[in-house]
């Protein structure tokens, strides 16, 4: 219902999420197109879309038969990164879109790139393997004439969505709103001494940075956890508080992190918007 909101309210392409293969060899791209389909006959979230009555949203599933991939021929392999961007900021209509898009990218010798976009109102991150491990078994039944081996799910998103809002509810949401409203009180922003001001406008350009932690830190590391009977993310996030703490001189540092919230061992295994 956020996604949703923040969808009506400025659009969300801020929220689109991609998983780019890139494939070789004999592909079938009939076969392809089917394992997709059979993924998005499977989870129900991925096909459903969200109107409203009186301001009031509702969710709505959509058949399978009318998704389709979007096929390309690339004779200039420079103009991929950009075909591929173009493709991922399309923006989504709510109303009346699949929540994922695929487009294969012929680039000619038997390569090709299979770019797929979920919205993030369907999926998250934990989302992405589980589109993967299921194409990549689907596809292969199908090329060899068997029955894909796949979990059966016993749930859909819709009925998780269901019980967390009778879940969700009277003592029990007002004990964890209480809670946080507590930690959160006299929270001020972070001020750290960055080269550029704040915009007036906040703008969502922004970069990852990745690096490896050697081999002797990263045992340093893990003697810590032990001793602290904590986990290795604990641990990194309270050094990176230390960080902020360094630059900012405030020591009541609030620092958001993801958590994948697939608590009942039936969720495991459902592509859907869980993460919190």
């Amino acid at each position: 219902e956020r996604l949703w909101f923040l969808d009506q309210l400025q659009g969300s392409l801020e929220y689109h999420i991609p998983v780019v293969l890139r494939l070789e060899g004999d592909l079938d791209i009939d076969a392809l197109q089917d394992a997709l389909k059979m993924i998005l006959s499977r989870h129900e979230v991925l096909r459903t879309i969200y109107k409203q009555e009186d301001g009031i949203g509702y969710q709505e599933i959509l058949p399978v038969q009318d998704w389709n991939i979007e096929i390309n021929t690339i004779e200039d392999a420079s103009l991929l990164d950009y075909k591929i961007q173009d493709f991922a900021s399309l923006a989504f209509d709510l109303s009346k879109d699949y929540m994922f898009r695929a487009a294969l990218y012929d680039l000619g010798s038997q390569r090709y790139v299979l770019a797929g976009i979920f919205h993030h109102i369907s999926s998250d991150g934990w989302s992405d393997n589980i589109l993967i491990e299921e194409f990549v078994e689907i596809y292969q039944a199908l090329k060899t004439d068997r029955s894909p081996i796949l979990k059966p799910l016993p749930i859909q998103y819709a009925d998780y969505a269901l019980w967390q809002r009778e879940h969700l509810n009277g003592e029990l949401l007002e004990g964890q709103l209480s809670y946080w409203k507590n930690q959160l009180s006299g929270v001020a922003p972070l001020l750290l001494p960055t080269d550029y001001t704040r915009p007036a406008i906040q703008s969502t350009a922004g970069a990852t940075l990745s690096f490896e932690l050697g081999i002797e830190v990263s045992n340093k590391l893990e003697r810590i956890c032990k001793k602290q009977g904590s986990t290795m993310f604990m641990v990194l996030l309270s050094a990176f508080k230390v960080l902020l703490y360094r630059y900012s001189g405030q020591v009541d540092i609030c620092v958001g992190t993801p958590i994948a919230n697939r608590t009942q061992e039936e969720l495991e295994g459902l592509i859907g918007f869980f993460v919190n």
